[in-house]
């Protein structure tokens, strides 16, 4: 990295643009922090055309915002992509080439992750030894008994089977932040063909009372704080798988152990973890709806078939029980983390349900997979709007990133619905108020 531009080392605070962008609705927000730093710029196959919208308008943005400055912006894509095109013609700093052999979900430790990784200022070398260590540790010649790769395939795949298919993340300290990761990699890999392990992600432990019988616990263990919780729980019942994760290159082994799990236990469950057929379906919504917002300058009215948060309370408790999807297309601000916190505690203990929480648009790119792909009939959408009619303007578009969020919103909706997911969608400042209304009348 320090020979892309000796004169001028890439600093340690960067804003990263990607097609999982966290916050879509202001990201001149960034811009507070983004002097003297530089902006990356990752993609997989590159801008195809105007069908890759969040990339395409994160570009739009921050070009203007520098001045069009392209030594101010590194690349990270596959060769012969569109987007090394793009990065050659306006005169990035560097482009670093990804391998396109290896699916997006599945490139934390190749240039997709480890480019960023250096550019926060964390070693790259012990996480490569640590990724190398354990994927001797997973070669398919190591015997199925000493394999940990193949054992916690086989459980996870084989509870699926049994019916605990809701993979709760129990993580200590910074380790929380990769329950997100795997939440991606286990939702978009196994989430089809009306199957697939549900990841439960940053959902606080509670007592063993508040949770069914579909439960099993990943416990990513930095230290001892949540080991007489994971106790609790197996002596209730529940199973937990426990690892042990010793430091930050031990997290790079641990990415490892998952990827090539994740595999096996796409094998125990009979599908294919390469693929994610039923992404597509929800972006060409998307781009219907943004074409009717622009052109008529309103979202229209709502789809039909939609439910009120009472209907949610009481499908997510018939038989069989469904898990509660929160998608929130709100900004993630403290007030809204803790918002959306207490209402999912509150759903998950008192109707004993589990819950999963995604900001959109990033959930898209994660567990909106495994919300069309797996078996409908499990899962009911409560998806939490702004409501603010605030935008701002993309360069070159007839449209602002808030009309770009309202027609991903849109889109994901119509394509719950035609899978047959019960959908409910709701302002954030009413959500509080309805479920604790809806809990009450229970």
């Amino acid at each position: 990295l320090s020979r892309a531009s000796p004169a001028q080392p890439l600093p340690h605070e960067q804003v990263r643009i990607n097609e999982q962008g966290y916050d879509m609705d202001d990201p001149s927000a960034a811009l507070d922090k983004y002097y003297a730093t530089h902006s990356e710029l990752k993609h997989k196959h590159g801008f195809r055309g105007r069908h890759i919208l969040e990339p395409n308008a994160l570009l739009a943005h921050f070009w203007a915002a520098t001045g069009e400055d392209g030594a101010r912006f590194v690349a990270v894509t596959d060769p012969g992509s569109s987007m090394e095109r793009v990065a050659t013609e306006r005169g990035f700093l560097r482009i670093f080439h990804g391998r396109p052999d290896i699916g997006g979900r599945f490139s934390a430790l190749s240039p997709f992750g480890l480019v960023p990784a250096a550019l926060a200022g964390i070693p790259v070398a012990p996480l490569v030894q640590a990724a190398r260590a354990m994927r001797d540790r997973c070669a398919p010649a190591v015997a199925a008994d000493a394999n940990p790769a193949l054992r916690l395939g086989a459980i996870l795949g084989g509870l699926v089977g049994a019916g605990q298919d809701k993979l709760t993340v129990a993580a200590t300290g910074d380790l929380a932040v990769l329950g997100l990761w795997l939440e991606q990699l286990l939702a978009e890999s196994t989430g089809k063909d009306g199957t697939g392990v549900v990841p439960v992600a940053e959902e606080p432990i509670g007592s063993p009372g508040v949770y069914g019988d579909d439960r099993v616990f990943a416990h990513l263990r930095g230290d001892a704080s949540l080991d007489a919780a994971i106790d609790r729980l197996v002596d209730a019942g529940h199973p937990a798988v426990v690892l042990d994760v010793l430091g930050l290159a031990d997290v790079a082994g641990q990415m490892v152990l998952w990827e090539i799990a994740t595999a096996y236990a796409g094998a125990v469950l009979r599908i294919d973890p390469f693929d994610q057929p039923h992404v597509e379906r929800a972006k060409v919504l998307a781009r219907e709806a943004l074409a009717a917002i622009v052109a008529s300058g309103t979202t229209g009215a709502e789809p039909d078939g939609l439910v009120d948060v009472e209907a949610v309370v009481d499908a997510a408790t018939s038989e069989p029980r469904r898990y509660v999807a929160i998608q929130a297309y709100v900004t993630p601000t403290p007030e809204h983390d803790a918002l959306l916190r207490r209402v999912r505690l509150a759903l998950r203990d008192g109707l004993r349900v589990a819950t999963t929480l995604g900001y959109g648009p990033r959930y898209l790119h994660s567990t909106g997979q495994l919300h069309k792909g797996g078996d409908p009939h499990e899962i009911v959408v409560l998806q939490v709007l702004a409501g603010t009619a605030t935008d701002l303007a993309v360069p070159g578009e007839a449209w602002g990133f808030r009309a770009l969020i309202e027609a991903q919103a849109l889109g994901d909706a119509r394509a719950l619905l035609q899978n047959g997911t019960s959908v409910c969608r709701i302002r954030i400042d009413d959500l509080e108020a309805a479920a604790t209304a809806a809990l009450a009348n229970r």
